[in-house]
């Protein structure tokens, strides 16, 4: 229950040491000011924009969340990667933000897929498989989270 409540992944898939690790990287950071938690935020090469946040609380909220998701990320990397998921590709929030769209295909009807297949831009073909149509919309989602760089390494 500790593990869910720092927003961690499950604990079955990790041993002791590196339950022990996270837990305490999620303390600490909970304890630090905010001017630490925006160096730890730069060290993982994570945004610390305030977007709309005016009051120092929210800000260390919001990258206090983004640390504990960039956290989770890295100790579930392979269940990602399973789901074709490029985690050295994208940013964790991003990586999320896939697996999540990824999990919206998959609950969706086969209407509601060919139509969210076409509404991505993707030409009108006359039949496809279910299995096709989520990993086509899988694929666009990715580039639409990718840098600029990343994805020129796809069309070149």
């Amino acid at each position: 229950q500790v593990c869910k409540d720092a927003g961690l992944p499950e604990v079955a898939t990790m041993d002791r040491p590196d339950i022990l690790g996270a837990l305490m990287s999620v303390l600490t950071w909970e304890l630090l000011p905010l001017q630490e938690l925006e160096k730890d935020c730069r060290a993982r090469k994570l945004t610390t924009g305030r977007e709309d946040c005016n009051r120092d609380e929210d800000v260390h909220a919001l990258l206090l969340h983004r640390l504990r998701v960039d956290l989770r990320v890295s100790l579930s990397r392979s269940t990602y990667e399973v789901r074709g998921i490029p985690v050295d590709r994208l940013e964790s929030m991003q990586v999320v933000q896939v697996a999540e769209q990824l999990d919206a295909f998959e609950a969706m009807s086969n209407d509601q897929l060919k139509t969210q297949y076409t509404q991505s831009g993707l030409p009108k073909e006359a039949v496809l498989e279910r299995e096709v149509l989520i990993e086509r919309l899988r694929q666009v989602s990715i580039w639409e989270c990718m840098c600029l760089d990343e994805l020129q390494k796809d069309c070149l």
